[in-house]
């Protein structure tokens, strides 16, 4: 499997206006190899999937990897601070993240506006899987979606390697150990915040437990 030349391509996102075209990005395609990339934000653009269907086909193969909803919100939080793009305190950036939301899909919201809100003011937002995965299931056949468990993705990723082998019809390389990257802990600035979050996801919460997408 071929990956593409620059980590997280974003091009049915963020380059969808730019003039190089998809398998530009991934320079010359190897004989008898699939090509795929991993960009996390377009779960947050609603039209990306049919973005997809058209350059790619229907028959493409869609991997998904979630994580606990509660968990992914925290951690994104903390990434856009690294990162710089957040300077609010986590209880602000979380209520008010509701407006923020409603501004990115408001008539008069500036599409470089648009994007930077679902990018990097989302947490919530992008952790309601149920609403984020719908647009993917009307475009997609079921069975061309792979829902990856992130923390059994961690657990037992010998056994999530070979879930994505057969997924891709190709053979797992045998690796002897697996690396785990970009693990971090992270604690709830303020306890309302917790309380806050548990009130805003408990439905994604359950869904995700129950593992019924």
């Amino acid at each position: 499997v071929q990956p593409p030349l620059i980590k997280e391509v974003g091009y049915f996102d963020s380059r969808w206006d730019w003039p190089l075209k998809y398998r530009g990005y991934f320079g010359s395609r190897q004989p008898d190899c699939l090509i795929g990339e991993a960009t996390p934000s377009y779960m947050a653009f609603p039209e990306v999937p049919e973005r997809v269907a058209t350059v790619l086909g229907a028959d493409c193969k869609i991997i998904v990897v979630l994580r606990e909803p509660v968990s992914r919100t925290v951690s994104h939080y903390f990434h856009e601070r690294r990162l710089g793009f957040e300077k609010r305190d986590m209880y602000t950036a979380m209520t008010e993240e509701d407006g923020l939301i409603k501004e990115a899909f408001g008539s008069a919201t500036s599409a470089s506006r648009r994007k930077f809100i679902l990018t990097h003011n989302s947490y919530i937002y992008r952790s309601s899987y149920s609403n984020r995965l719908a647009p993917w299931f009307e475009q997609f056949e079921r069975e061309n979606i792979l829902i990856i468990q992130g923390e059994e993705m961690f657990q037992d990723p010998r056994k999530t390697i070979d879930s994505v082998a057969d997924f891709l019809s190709v053979k797992a390389s045998n690796l002897a150990s697996y690396t785990a990257r970009n693990t971090n802990s992270y604690v709830f600035e303020d306890s309302r915040v917790a309380e806050y979050l548990h009130e805003r996801l408990s439905k994604e919460v359950l869904i995700y437990k129950n593992w019924t997408y």
